[in-house]
């Protein structure tokens, strides 16, 4: 035991002197106006009970270790302590506290288990266990829980529950939500996004919103303008496309649906029904992709990729899918109206195991030009149909 403690104070020594000649280079070169005291090592208990003693604040060190908590001026190359470091001046190299660390700039890494707190900038990477507070962040900040940054980010902020930033410049990773003042190039959350711009993509598993942005892609898209495509349920962009249809086809007899996003690119979300003579009701839910093209000032050529839920007497058990490719033309009317007809390729894959859903299924195709078994429970039936349609834009 005794020997192991020789051998650390042998290593200790060795360590402050291969550190004095650069300590003493950079004191040198960099000495400023407030006569700072510039020494290789210190180690303290509490803040002022150590090495340093009252001067503590005044004193800038290359290496310093805090076995609960400490204060200086300065860190020029790796700070430890157990619960928190609090340094007046700048930090350069690593700093890591058990619970705080509070500095004016960083250059380096800078960890806490709780929380970072950066009065001016930090050159490298800062992580904290629940929060990072800084004002520019030239690197990536990490937290389990959010991070703050009321300047530039130009490189990443990666958070388990939030990032706010006033402008980034890389991307805002987190798994709740993301808040850019500014701009921002790549935002990805589990709830929510917000950006006064995106260069890239947004992706959220519920809410995006920007005034202008490239790609957004989640359930709800809120944009003033989109350059790229909106993909989503419902999409809501200010000068983009969106369309109210009411019409009919081969299959069932009314049909509505909303178009949104832009016309390169854009989402359909519907609703059919088909009342039945004996006071059946056959229904579907529709989902898909559209993209429109102008042919001239007046016309627009539409493609779409749609699929639709098939259920007859509100048995949601039976399992029948209708997919759909539709090629059409929208020609304007009037005013905000459009009249848009095309045609249908139709595949219905049915379940067979209910006589009465196999009934409603075979009444509901108007023929078959494809008609065969898929498995032991489940049957396609194909067809090329129609759809004729009014819209209001």
């Amino acid at each position: 035991m005794k020997r192991n403690i020789r051998l650390a104070i042998v290593a200790l020594a060795i360590m402050t002197a291969s550190s004095t000649s650069a300590l003493a280079q950079s004191a040198t070169n960099n000495q400023p106006k407030d006569s700072t005291t510039y020494r290789p090592f210190q180690i303290s208990f509490v803040p002022m009970l150590g090495t340093n003693g009252i001067e503590s604040p005044r004193i800038a060190n290359r290496l310093s270790v805090n076995i609960i908590a400490g204060i200086s001026k300065g860190v020029g190359a790796a700070e430890y302590a157990g619960v928190a470091n609090i340094t007046k001046g700048n930090v350069y190299g690593f700093q890591y506290a058990g619970v705080l660390n509070m500095t004016e700039d960083a250059t380096g890494c800078q960890m806490a288990g709780i929380v970072n707190l950066t009065q001016g900038n930090v050159t490298g990477f800062q992580g904290a266990g629940i929060a990072n507070n800084t004002r520019s962040v030239k690197g990536v900040q990490a937290a389990g829980i959010v991070n703050i940054a009321k300047g530039d980010v130009e490189g990443s902020q990666l958070a388990g529950i939030g990032n706010m930033a006033k402008n980034v410049t890389g991307a805002q990773l987190s798994g709740i939500f993301n808040l850019a003042n500014g701009n921002a190039k790549t935002q990805v959350a589990g709830i929510f996004n917000s950006a006064e711009s995106v260069k890239g993509v947004q992706v959220s598993g519920l809410v995006n919103r920007a005034k202008s942005v490239g790609t957004q892609i989640g359930f709800v898209n809120i944009a003033d303008s989109c350059s790229g495509a909106a993909i989503g349920i419902v999409n809501i962009v200010k000068t983009g496309y969106h369309q109210i249809e009411l019409g009919t086809d081969d299959m069932l007899m009314a049909n509505l649906s909303y178009r949104s996003g832009i016309k390169k690119l854009h989402t359909i979300i519907g609703a059919s029904i088909k009342p039945d003579n004996s006071s059946t009701v056959v229904w579907g839910t529709t989902f898909g992709l559209g993209t429109s093209v102008n042919l001239s000032p007046r016309t627009l050529f539409d493609t779409e990729l749609l699929y639709s839920q098939i259920v007859c007497d509100d048995k949601f058990s039976h399992d029948n899918k209708l997919f759909r490719a539709y090629l059409g033309i929208d020609r304007h009317l009037f005013g905000k109206l459009s009249l848009a007809a095309g045609v249908t390729a139709n595949a219905l894959i049915y379940e067979t195991t209910n006589a009465g859903n196999v009934t409603r299924m075979r009444k509901l195709v108007p023929y078959t030009m494809v008609s065969e078994k898929v498995n032991d429970r489940m049957h396609l039936a194909g067809w090329i149909g129609g759809r004729v349609a009014l819209r209001l834009n």
